[in-house]
């Protein structure tokens, strides 16, 4: 259970936790284009097992006039909530609205930058203020402590997020990419999250970077495991059997119940 010990164990000696908000423009937003604060189950659950906190979304609705919520999957309410705040809302002023929103957001640690980006080399410190019209000079303690990341750091060779791929049956590898970018842990691989705000550019993953012959090219190689999902199963199994471990079977149960949804619910947003 190596994977399931890396996502539970990333954030074990974290002491400070900082607060985190998942936040993009999105011009394609349902009803309009809006800012939208993104309080899905699985981002959520990230955030935790990084050592970090999450921002609470009903608090900030209820700060910012206009703002809505609705689930972030139609008809899953445990998939989660998208909180949204259409310009339109402020006379269509998209700076007025960004002006009310981060009033509302005055006391969070870090930003996770979600606006997609065809080019994400491109993308830097100043694209990501810009978006969200502020100026490198803002109080605003993630903006002065330069901790704006996103989740476009790991691409392939033809510039696909590997966010959208891997990270889908090993959300461990996020967990760590994650606590990486959240404390500046270097002893933590570098993996999805890279911190624009201090300059940290996307890795690029290509055929050369794969160090196992795929069955395709060798009919004798054997295909790997999907390591998290297959662990997550036999932990199940395993405790099932054991019968009559009482409390500890259910612990265990219960950790790799957790660990399989963070996984499932990936594979639905």
């Amino acid at each position: 259970s190596s994977s399931i010990t890396a996502y539970t164990s990333a954030a074990t000696n974290v002491v400070n936790r900082p607060l985190v908000a998942w936040l993009q423009w999105n011009q394609h937003s349902p009803g309009g284009a809006a800012f939208e604060l993104s309080q899905v189950t699985y981002k959520k659950q990230l955030v935790e097992a990084a050592g970090g906190r999450n921002v609470d979304g009903e608090a900030v609705m209820k700060a910012v006039s206009g703002m809505v919520a609705v689930d972030a999957v139609t008809g899953n309410s445990q998939a989660g909530k998208t909180y949204r705040l259409p310009s339109v809302d402020n006379d269509g002023n998209k700076s007025q609205a960004a002006k009310a929103l981060f009033a509302a957001l005055a006391d969070v640690d870090v930003i996770i930058d979600e606006r997609y980006a065809s080019e994400p080399a491109s993308y830097t410190f100043d694209s990501a203020l810009a978006q969200y019209f502020l100026q490198n000079t803002s109080s605003l303690k993630f903006v002065q402590n330069k901790m704006i990341i996103r989740f476009d750091g790991t691409l392939g060779a033809g510039g696909g997020w590997d966010w959208l791929e891997s990270r889908l049956s090993s959300p461990d590898w996020a967990v760590e990419g994650l606590a990486r970018a959240l404390h500046g842990d270097s002893t933590k691989a570098k993996k999805y999250f890279r911190n624009v705000a201090k300059g940290e550019q996307p890795d690029v993953i290509s055929a050369a970077s794969c160090s196992k012959e795929l069955p395709s090219c060798n009919a004798k190689a054997v295909p790997a495991y999907i390591t998290m999902l297959t662990e997550v199963s036999m932990t199940a199994t395993t405790t099932k059997e054991a019968g009559s471990s009482g409390a500890s079977g259910a612990s265990v149960v219960a950790a790799a119940a957790a660990t399989a949804m963070s996984a499932l619910m990936a594979l639905s947003l």
